[in-house]
């Protein structure tokens, strides 16, 4: 999950947020060129250097935005593996007693939550993982001992089961990257409010830090969430609008992504034919732009003479 921008201080740090990968990217070029300078004191490699490392990085940001309105999918197989978890987990939920469920209220949320509301038929593409909530003692089960137990004992041995203390979250991982994540929210009274709270630093720009309200919350509705051909019967909060309202602002039915969550899906999500597509271009793109641009400065050495001193590799006297 990613923080949205209507929780965000300012429309400055919004706009620093959302283009901070561009803005190093383009510092990079500038050092790298510097460094180049400095190391080779040669103007035509100097200059050359400067303008192919123009030419991959304009490649290197045509080709994100390209990803970016392809709406920055994950890799197929991931994102087979993560709703086939997302499937498993709501079955799990049905093999366990009355009981338990009733003194451990679960539902979806996140950007899980949003796809359901939205009325998608299916996850979003740029969505790395599923999530649940579920309400859990972690003060008498620190090491959610019990929990992971469960569902060890109950989904395939190609799944991961892995428990983040300092998280409160129990991750269903796949080989293939795709993953289920099940938040741990302890009931706790903070201000005078009953809360499902989670420590988490993900949910510290709520209104009360880590809270949220649980008459949100239970009960938990069941609906029948349509994905393609198939239902899920799923748990979703009781007050969902103002639940999703605490988690991402009133603007919640908007979609949204940040070019920094595509770019970090580019980098570590995203299926090969994307990933090395792109980067062969870009580097192909440097190749030629630099020959092209040291042949066209050898005979054109009379463009330098324009440049100050400094820029020539001759001393300021």
């Amino acid at each position: 999950m990613r923080i949205p921008v209507d929780h965000l201080n300012s429309e400055g740090l919004s706009w620093l947020v959302e283009n901070n990968v561009f803005i190093g990217g383009a510092a990079g070029c500038l050092l790298l060129a510097w460094i180049l300078a400095v190391k080779k004191y040669s103007r035509v490699r100097f200059i050359a250097a400067l303008a192919s490392l123009g030419v991959g990085f304009l490649v290197a940001t045509i080709a994100i935005e390209h990803y970016y309105a392809s709406e920055c999918p994950i890799a197929s197989e991931k994102m087979v593996a993560t709703y086939r978890i997302l499937r498993e987990n709501t079955r799990f939920w049905t093999t366990q007693t009355e009981e338990w469920n009733n003194n451990h209220p679960h539902f979806l949320a996140d950007g899980t939550l949003l796809v359901v509301v939205r009325k998608y038929k299916g996850l979003m593409p740029w969505d790395q993982d599923t999530d649940y909530y579920l309400q859990y003692d972690t003060e008498q089960d620190p090491d959610a001992a019990e929990l992971v137990k469960k569902l060890r004992d109950f989904h395939a041995k190609d799944l991961e089961v892995v428990y983040h203390p300092e998280r409160h979250l129990v991750q269903i991982r796949h080989s293939s990257g795709g993953h289920g994540d099940i938040w741990l929210w302890s009931k706790k009274d903070i201000g005078g409010v009953t809360c499902l709270y989670n420590p988490d630093f993900t949910y510290q720009h709520f209104k009360i830090p880590g809270c949220n309200r649980y008459e949100w919350i239970v009960p938990t509705k069941t609906i029948d969430w349509k994905v393609g051909a198939e239902s899920l019967k799923v748990e979703i909060p009781n007050d969902t609008p103002a639940f999703l309202t605490n988690l991402f602002g009133p603007r919640y039915m908007e979609p949204y992504r940040s070019r920094m969550q595509c770019t970090e899906n580019f980098a570590v999500h995203a299926g090969s034919q994307w990933r090395y597509g792109y980067v062969a271009l870009a580097l192909l793109a440097m190749f030629y732009s630099y020959k092209f641009f040291s042949a066209y400065l050898e005979h054109r050495r009379s463009l330098l003479m324009m440049l100050p001193l400094w820029a020539r590799g001759q001393p300021i006297r």
